[in-house]
């Protein structure tokens, strides 16, 4: 008997930032820079499709299956990372703006492995982090 529990990460984090420099930071690869990834690949439109290579690791790919003013859906495949491949996770992204500040609630579900779930629950901490820090310094430059 096979047991098809499956995983989610949901994370909540508050930055000083409007809706569209949060989406500009998937647009410009910010986000998958963060991920350190050693080659990109990324169409932002819907239906682009995405790739990112880790260099003797693994490779992460997928495409966007939306993209609103407040919201993001991209399918996430991996492969390799010395883990189960994973195919069709869903990443969204929500986005809700509070006066000078916006809310990002992160889920990324139909993870099978709880050990996958719990590495990509440490990243998405990390990319979250270096999301404010890369806000912070272009509200600097205002």
């Amino acid at each position: 008997m096979t047991d098809n529990k499956q995983f989610e990460i949901n994370l909540t984090k508050t930055y000083t930032a409007n809706l569209s420099a949060i989406i500009n930071l998937f647009r410009d690869n910010t986000i998958f820079e963060l991920t350190g990834a050693n080659e990109i690949e990324s169409d932002f439109n819907m239906f682009g499709k995405y790739h990112l290579t880790f260099s003797d690791r693994g490779i992460i790919y997928g495409q966007f299956i939306k993209i609103e003013e407040n919201e993001l859906v991209l399918e996430w495949n991996v492969e390799g990372f010395q883990r189960p491949t994973e195919l069709k996770t869903i990443l969204s992204i929500h986005l809700q703006q509070n006066n000078e500040q916006c809310i990002l609630t992160l889920s990324h579900n139909n993870i099978v492995e709880a050990d996958s779930a719990d590495a990509k629950r440490r990243a998405w901490k990390e990319i979250l982090e270096g999301m404010e820090l890369k806000l912070d310094k272009i509200n600097k430059t205002r």
